[in-house]
């Protein structure tokens, strides 16, 4: 049991190690090219082909996946602040390989399978239906869905924060407004009792 449970622990860190260096930070790297690398190179390139230069895009990643950490553990009361304590409650050393991979590895490669494949899905519909007989634009309208989408998103997300916003706003004034109401209310029954009172 000793050798099975050291076999285990070697394989957990092995899987960790794994997680960490090779698969966040070339998920990183992915997504960058996508949204950022890919598009901006067909804006300016003046019509070059785009090279992916993959340990540059890794090393991006791997600063990347620090920079995630980091601003995760400023916010401690966040959800992934507490996954990733719980994964490490016991040391470093000593990960709950199975609770970070429901709890962080598996949201985050489904959500780099969300932003690769919807603006495809985007693109896809929009050459199909807008530039269906535009054949020398075509190729760059998938390079172009991924801002797009995220342009979108963020449209969307934002407007969500200002609704939000406003009710809040809208509460607060209506609570305001109904406590002027009752302090009048309450003013006008007390000059009504002095009244009665001085006749």
């Amino acid at each position: 049991q000793t050798s099975l449970g050291l076999v285990m622990h070697t394989a957990r860190l092995i899987y960790m190690t794994q997680v960490a260096i090779i698969l966040l930070p070339s998920l990183f790297a992915l997504l960058t090219e996508l949204y950022i690398l890919i598009p901006a190179h067909t804006l300016f390139g003046d019509g070059e082909s785009h090279v992916v230069h993959v340990v540059q895009d890794w090393a991006l990643g791997v600063l990347y996946v620090q920079m995630a950490i980091k601003l995760t553990f400023w916010q401690p009361q966040s959800r992934v602040a507490a996954a990733v304590n719980s994964v490490f409650q016991n040391g470093w050393l000593k990960p709950n390989a199975s609770l970070a991979t429901r709890a962080l590895v598996l949201p985050i490669v489904l959500f780099t399978a969300a932003a690769v494949t919807l603006p495809l899905s985007f693109g896809f519909i929009v050459r199909w239906t807008i530039f269906y007989s535009h054949v020398g634009v075509q190729p760059n309208i998938y390079r172009y869905s991924y801002p797009t989408t995220l342009l979108i998103v963020l449209s969307l997300w934002m407007a969500h924060l200002l609704l939000r916003r406003v009710a809040v706003w809208r509460s607060n004034i209506r609570d305001e407004v109904y406590l002027i109401g009752e302090r009048l209310h309450n003013f006008s029954e007390k000059r009504g009792r002095v009244t009665v009172c001085r006749g």
